[in-house]
């Protein structure tokens, strides 16, 4: 079977691979663009997967008093009633007596303990006066009442790296218009508390992502940093940049301590504050009522109390580890070079391939984003690129390739239907035992003993194959209705096309020696034009009923006379309109000319062509040839005409017999070029005419164009020399108009 080579493969898929390209990139930038908008799915995963493989943090300086449920009992609190300030105010003091980093209170103190109604119940409670005054030692004056206040003042005002918490809440009254409540300490604690908002951004799940970065007030976790000096302070510019919250896995990272122990000798070391960073606040606490209260949020893990979503937050500032989403343009072009690579590339080989390479290209992508998190704390949306990009690339792949064995199936199924019914005999030959099928790109199936192939195109080549002196059949590269083209190596190294024509492809001797004499009478002309194919050499084989001739071998469509047999696809006229669609009047003027010198000397010599068409002019060296000359005839005398052979759409009404009928399939040929329409559409001009630059010089091409094919012999050109003198004209005026 023939290797196709990458190059070739990426020139024959170019259309399906540019439609799968598109898709997928397409299919990513609505996923990006559509994301931030509405918290779309999988970019919360792309986020939240990366960091539950987090083996988190060994060691942090960071600790979490806990106001769990079991400090509420052992501490006498009131259920559904904020704690006794007295404790706080005790629990600072210790903290600074162990001098502990910072302590930081993810709690409002909104109102003045003395206005609270609690205030009274506390005071009624003696296990908890005796807790404060005998176990705590502090004054009675202190723990009811305003000296409740005034204690928890005092402490504040002593103790120098304490923050509180405080709540700002945005949103929109019933008239559209922007709204904001702020809660902060109590003014009666003093007016250089430092406080920082508790609340952090919540993305449409209600999951929390992202550092806090409100306009106007500090976050509590950066008003934390800045006071142990892990950021700049006054930094607004710095503060408001979109960070992602770097959770350190499902480990428990924050060591956390019930609040009750930290009055227990018992349960913790000396001075084991020392030199921490300690965070306080509620986990869960039943209210009055029984009623489950919990400051607790949704995260990538679970659900978190709020205190250690607050430690976390401060962590990242600290490590300088919080992620930091790639830029927007960044993500932009990531996007689309994935996505042009993944729906071209996935279009280039067969479906379990496909599939492969789409699982190796999500895996890829995911360790990417895997290392992109853990060693330089970006995250991009790499789930949108694995499921909105790879899926439709796979999918159109998936599609395109059964589409194109769909077919080839077909074309196979109707080629060995016409090699069974006789329309299409394959060369008879002593050990000819296979036929071969080549498919689109060169590949070949066998058929017969031996070979068993289920797609494919064109009926193409023996396995012996008959013999031509001096030469090595390489693969047959082509098939009309009178013989077979291969392309053959000689015994120097050089390439040359074959034509062979068998005697059992025909009904009857007549065709056969048509075409043979024809060979007969342009072979001495052939080498004295530059516009005709070159015949080098013809050969007869009367016992096994075949006639070949040698000739010049045409450009490959890619690589020009650099043939490589395995994907040589030669380059002719029809194969450039299919695929440009249409020529620029310039080169059309150019190739006119061309094949009308060729054709006015074809003429000279007495003899007619009768098959100009498209397919039948080849390049070779980039230079138009006239080709497939097995019709060539002498032209018709004293009014006799010549067998009725040709194309249909090519032939003028009178016949193919006289120089005019060549014209007139030349002017054809000139239409599909220059129009890019079909030759059935004649006379038709395309409706996007004047969107063309060159339209003026289409128009007025397009006048010798009418003349050529005009159905009125009379009126037509007689000669194809007439015909260039008008294309030479018009050059020049053409060149004159670009002159000025």
């Amino acid at each position: 079977m023939a290797v196709v080579s990458l190059k070739q493969k990426l020139t024959e898929n170019w259309r399906n691979g540019a439609i799968g390209a598109a898709i997928a990139v397409f299919a990513g930038w609505l996923g990006l663009i559509y994301y931030p908008n509405t918290g779309y799915f999988l970019s919360h995963k792309s986020y939240d997967l990366p960091l539950r493989l987090h083996s988190g943090l060994e060691e942090t300086n960071v600790v979490v008093i806990s106001m769990d449920q079991d400090s509420h009992d052992n501490l006498f609190q009131q259920e559904g009633q904020e704690w006794h300030r007295a404790l706080h105010a005790q629990l600072i003091r210790k903290l600074v007596d162990e001098k502990a980093a910072a302590v930081a209170f993810d709690i409002l103190f909104k109102a003045s303990w003395v206005n609270e109604p609690m205030a009274r119940q506390y005071a009624e409670d003696p296990r908890l006066m005796n807790l404060l005054t005998n176990r705590l030692g502090l004054p009675a004056k202190h723990v009811i009442g305003r000296g409740v206040d005034d204690l928890f003042a005092e402490v504040l005002r002593t103790a120098s790296n304490v923050v509180l918490g405080a709540s700002c809440v945005r949103g929109t009254d019933e008239r559209g218009n922007k709204t904001m409540s702020l809660t902060r300490p109590d003014a009666s604690l003093g007016t250089n508390i430092l406080w920082g908002v508790v609340e952090f951004p919540r993305d449409s799940d209600n999951a929390v992502r992202q550092h806090n970065r409100d306009p106007d007030f500090v976050g509590f976790a950066w008003k934390v940093a800045e006071l142990t000096g892990d950021v700049p302070p006054n930094a607004r510019e710095e503060r408001l940049r979109r960070r992602w919250i770097k959770y350190y896995g499902l480990r428990k990272t924050v060591t956390s301590v019930s609040y009750y122990k930290v009055f227990e000798p018992e349960f913790l070391a000396p001075n084991y504050f020392s030199n921490k960073v300690v965070f306080v606040g509620k986990e869960r606490t039943l209210t009055a009522e029984g009623t489950d209260v919990r400051d607790e949020h949704p995260t990538p893990f679970k659900e978190m109390p709020g205190v250690e979503i607050q430690a976390t937050a401060f962590l990242n500032l600290k490590n300088r580890d919080f992620l930091t989403e790639l830029p927007p343009l960044a993500e932009f072009l990531l996007f689309a070079l994935l996505g042009a690579f993944l729906g071209y590339g996935l279009t280039l080989v067969r479906p379990w391939i496909a599939a492969a390479l789409a699982i190796a290209a999500f895996v890829a992508i995911a360790g990417a984003n895997l290392y992109l998190v853990w060693q330089k704390h970006y995250w991009f949306p790499w789930l949108t690129v694995g499921v909105a990009q790879i899926l439709p690339a796979l999918g159109w792949a998936f599609f395109s390739n059964t589409k194109r064995v769909y077919h080839e199936k077909e074309v196979l199924e109707e080629t060995l239907s016409k090699v069974k019914s006789g329309v299409l005999t394959p060369p008879s030959s002593e050990g000819a035992t296979q036929m071969a099928i080549a498919l689109p790109g060169g590949r070949m199936v066998k058929v017969g003993p031996g070979g068993g192939g289920t797609d494919g195109a064109t009926l193409v080549v023996t396995a012996a194959g008959p013999q031509i002196p001096d030469h090595q059949l390489v693969r047959c590269i082509g098939k009309g209705a009178y013989g077979e083209v291969w392309l053959a190596r000689d015994i120097i190294g050089s390439y040359h096309a074959v034509k062979i024509v068998y005697r059992k492809s025909f009904s009857n001797d007549g065709p056969f020696e048509r075409e043979f004499k024809g060979i007969q009478k342009f072979t001495p002309i052939s080498r004295l034009h530059r516009g005709f194919v070159h015949v080098l050499h013809v050969g007869r084989n009367e016992p096994e009923g075949y006639f070949y001739y040698i000739m010049e071998v045409g450009d490959d469509e890619v690589s020009g006379q650099n043939i490589d047999p395995a994907t040589y696809s030669a380059k002719n006229l029809a194969r450039e309109i299919q695929n440009r669609g249409k020529l620029p009047v310039e080169e059309c003027l150019q190739l006119s000319l061309d094949l009308t010198s060729a054709l006015d000397f074809l003429h000279q010599q007495q003899l007619i062509h009768r098959d100009i068409k498209p397919s039948n002019i080849i390049f070779v060296n980039d230079v138009p040839k006239i080709a497939d000359i097995g019709l060539v005839t002498s032209v018709a005398e004293n009014g006799k005409d010549v067998t009725y052979i040709g194309t249909d759409g090519y032939i003028p009404p009178e016949g193919p017999g006289s120089p005019a009928a060549d014209v007139y399939s030349l002017g054809k040929v000139l239409y599909e070029t220059a129009m890019g329409r079909s030759v059935g559409s004649f006379p038709e001009l395309p409706s996007t005419l004047f969107e063309r630059r060159d339209h003026r010089e289409l128009l007025q091409f397009n006048e010798i164009i009418l003349k050529a094919c005009e159905v009125n012999a009379a009126i037509r050109y007689k000669t194809a020399g007439q015909m260039r003198a008008d294309l030479l004209q018009l050059q020049n005026r053409m060149s004159a108009q670009r002159k000025v």
